[in-house]
């Protein structure tokens, strides 16, 4: 029972961390072209809050993954596929890590903006450039984790 709701809060919050992932993949673009007109305060407030819950969804995945792959030791070695997964994790981790300090500093650059609709300052815009490489990589490593636990390649 237990291993079951493990399983269920593992897919689960797989599907909100790559349901996220692609759709501030998709609003960070909306957000670079129009960043300096009246759409980019709202577009930069809505991508930052709805980061949190990417970020709690990929400690739920790691963790839940993580808590399964060690009720099934004896599977583990045998399953190459299930090491790469948990491989791509930790790496997947690793990139999140990187990316926490710039992000909160972004996260402090936003909520400083006044409310409303309006443009955003180029501090803003530049600091959202240089974390979106690392969260490109983190969306890329999740989808192949995802691949691998689909299709079990190796």
């Amino acid at each position: 029972m237990l291993n079951d709701f493990i399983l269920a809060a593992h897919v689960l919050a797989a599907i909100v961390w790559i349901g996220f992932g692609f759709y501030e993949l998709w609003l960070g673009r909306f957000f670079l072209a129009n960043w300096d007109n009246p759409l980019g305060a709202p577009l930069a407030r809505f991508i930052h809050r709805s980061d949190l819950a990417a970020l709690i969804a990929t400690m739920v995945v790691f963790l839940a993954g993580l808590a399964l792959a060690i009720g099934h030791l004896d599977r583990l070695t045998h399953e190459l596929w299930l090491m790469l997964k948990l491989g791509l994790m930790t790496v997947v981790l690793g990139v999140v890590s990187f990316s926490v300090q710039p992000s909160l500093d972004l996260g402090r650059l936003i909520n400083a903006l006044p409310a409303g609709p309006g443009p955003v300052t180029e501090v803003i815009y530049h600091a959202y450039r240089r974390i979106e490489p690392w969260n490109l990589m983190m969306r890329t490593l999740a989808a192949l984790a995802v691949l691998a636990s689909i299709f079990r390649v190796v």
